[in-house]
């Protein structure tokens, strides 16, 4: 009984400190909670599980998030899995990474030591200019890039699962969006032009013509008639 208390209590020391070596302060983002980067001082990684670079980075990544705890947010992102995100944020090569400080976002290009990280988010960011609004990722030209990228994927899965499943040729799925293309196109500018046409019948409205003053109370209308010159 002895020896079978002491075998469990010794399971569960080990599974403690496993749990407790293993415990990752790094946090998961995904297109569910994305936009909580948008307020705060964040870094954010963009990786791939294959990438060599992203394995070698990944314990150093996860000393930064233990580093700056309490000050600075640490969180990575899947470009493999959440392939919208990847587009939203113009991915190029794995890993990528960036600073996010209260809704203004810098690319990192700084070195992978712990020390380097920490010089960045404390001054170094101020050094350097951040991305415009108008091509940020957590702006709203973001947000859109972001919708539009994931309304691309979900449209090259659906071709994909198509050509496998029915063996529709690649020619015909080409020409069947580009004809919904031009029909959506249609649709939003006739649309457009409905509502513009709408607004402006709305809040403008004919002029009246304008009607003779009644003479002031009080006086008399000049009802003389014009006498003759001789």
């Amino acid at each position: 009984v002895y020896e079978k208390r002491m075998k469990s209590l010794l399971l569960f020391i080990s599974a403690l400190l496993f749990g407790i070596a293993f415990c990752s302060d790094v946090i998961e983002l995904g297109p569910n909670n994305i936009d909580v980067v948008e307020k705060g001082k964040w870094f954010v990684e963009v990786y791939a599980p294959w990438c060599g670079y992203c394995k070698q980075l990944a314990p150093i990544y996860e000393e930064v998030a233990t580093a700056l705890k309490g000050k600075v947010k640490v969180a990575k992102i899947d470009g493999d899995l959440h392939k919208d995100l990847a587009i939203r944020f113009q991915i190029k090569e794995y890993p990528t990474i960036y600073f996010v400080k209260e809704g203004e976002l810098w690319l990192y290009e700084g070195g992978r030591k712990v020390n380097d990280f920490v010089a960045f988010a404390e001054k170094g960011h101020t050094q350097i200019d951040p991305f415009p609004f108008y091509t940020s990722p957590i702006s709203g030209f973001g947000k859109f890039l972001g919708y539009a990228g994931r309304l691309l994927v979900y449209a090259l899965d659906t071709s994909d699962w198509l050509v496998k499943t029915y063996n529709i040729p690649v020619w015909a799925l080409v020409g069947g969006a580009f004809l919904l293309l031009v029909i959506v196109s249609v649709l939003a500018v006739l649309l457009i032009e409905i509502f513009f046409s709408t607004c402006f019948s709305m809040f403008s409205s004919p002029r009246k013509p304008s009607a003779v003053a009644p003479p002031v109370k009080g006086t008399k209308a000049n009802t003389k008639k014009p006498q003759k010159v001789e």
